[in-house]
This record gives C-alpha cells, sequence and structure tokens, in this order.
C-alpha cells in the first residue's frame, strides 16, 4: 500500500520527467551511442572537405580549395591536458574547423557525450550546416538519456522509501 501512495505523490514529477521527453524521440526513437559515432566518422570526413568553405556558401573555388586542403592536412592536433582537465582557460575562437573535429573525435573515444556535443556547437560555416543534423541527433539522444536516468534514480528512491 505504501509503494501505491508513493505512487501517487510522485505523479507530478514523474509527469513532468515524461513531458521533458522529445516528442520526436517518442515517436521516432533515437540512434545508440555507437550508431551516432560511427555516423559522426562519415560526417567528419565531409566537415574536412568544406572546412574552408563560410556560411555564405562558398564558391566553386572555396570548395575545391578546401578539399584540397583536407587532403594535405594530417590530423595531429592535441588537445592539451589543461583544456580536458578544465585547469586551463580555452579561446574557441582561436581554433579552426579540424581542432574542434579532433576534440569531438576525442571524446567519442572517452565516451563523453556531453562535451562532444559542446564542441561540436563550436563549428561555423559549412562544416556546420553538414553537422547539423549529427549534432541534433546527439543532442536528442542525450536528452532522451537525461529523462529516462532521472526516472530510474526516481524509481530507486521510491523502492528504498517503500522498503524503510
Amino acid at each position: 500500500m505504501a509503494i501505491i501512495a508513493a505512487a501517487e505523490e510522485d505523479k507530478p514529477y514523474v509527469s513532468s520527467v515524461l513531458a521533458g521527453i522529445p516528442q520526436e524521440a517518442l515517436h521516432r526513437g533515437v540512434f545508440t551511442e555507437e550508431s551516432l559515432k560511427e555516423r559522426f566518422r562519415k560526417v567528419s570526413r565531409v566537415c574536412r572537405r568544406v572546412a574552408l568553405v563560410d556560411e555564405n556558401s562558398g564558391s566553386l573555388y572555396q570548395y575545391l580549395v578546401s578539399f584540397l586542403q583536407s587532403v594535405l592536412v594530417i590530423d595531429s592536433a592535441r588537445i592539451p591536458v589543461g583544456e580536458l582537465t578544465g585547469k586551463t582557460e580555452v579561446d574557441p575562437s582561436q581554433w579552426h574547423t579540424f581542432d574542434i573535429l579532433s576534440r569531438i573525435h576525442h571524446c567519442l573515444e572517452k565516451e563523453d557525450l556531453e562535451q562532444a556535443l559542446r564542441y561540436a556547437n563550436q563549428l561555423k560555416g559549412e562544416p556546420r550546416n553538414v553537422a547539423r543534423d549529427w549534432i541534433k541527433e546527439l543532442r536528442l539522444l542525450l536528452e532522451t538519456k537525461q529523462a529516462a536516468d532521472a526516472l530510474i534514480v526516481h524509481a530507486a528512491a521510491v523502492s528504498v522509501q517503500a522498503y524503510h
């Protein structure tokens, strides 16, 4: 009987968490972490190819030069340890597309999806357009996961409360 009473009291919380789940996630579902990581590999390749193209939809010449640069640039961006530990101030305006893509890749390897999303939001120009759907899907996964985690923690708390 105590469990039913606790559930009745918790309806507003559960209802508000459920209301926070994006409708798209409820109707269509979300991609898994692994599928988003795999998809990022493809998105990253295209972003590298259009790295020099700005927001104003560049000319054919810009696309050609950008593609040639992507072939010639070797990904050697190292992320400073201070940045990874949060001990160093960073200036994202100094990063170019290759730096940002390296940081996203690093975060995905470390299973830090939230930080990967923060870095992805730093993309500009055509690389941002290329990554737009991937960013949207990652955000959808994180929002859904956050709601699910909140419900799991709440259910565990109600369960513990019912036994005491």
